[in-house]
């Protein structure tokens, strides 16, 4: 069964590994995950951490102002 909208919670990396590119590796594998079941159309949601919206950004997910937490952010596809 397709379906047609999606939200992906809390990607999150302990400091102590970050910038060893393990959050982009996670995000891989979810877009491949999607581009497998989501129909034409569908919509992923998400809410990034404020100031981390321009990771999310390079894997296609525009912003959607909110002042208090953060950009909630979405792709369609």
């Amino acid at each position: 069964m397709r379906s047609y909208y999606f939200y992906v919670q809390d990607i999150v990396v302990h400091p102590v590994y970050q910038q060893l590119g393990l959050g982009h590796k996670i995000m891989q594998y979810i877009e491949s995950y999607l581009s497998g079941v989501a129909k034409k159309g569908a919509t992923v949601g998400l809410l990034s951490a404020k100031g981390k919206e321009g990771f999310y950004e390079r894997f296609g997910y525009i912003k959607r102002p909110n002042d208090i937490l953060g950009h909630g952010m979405c792709k369609f596809i």
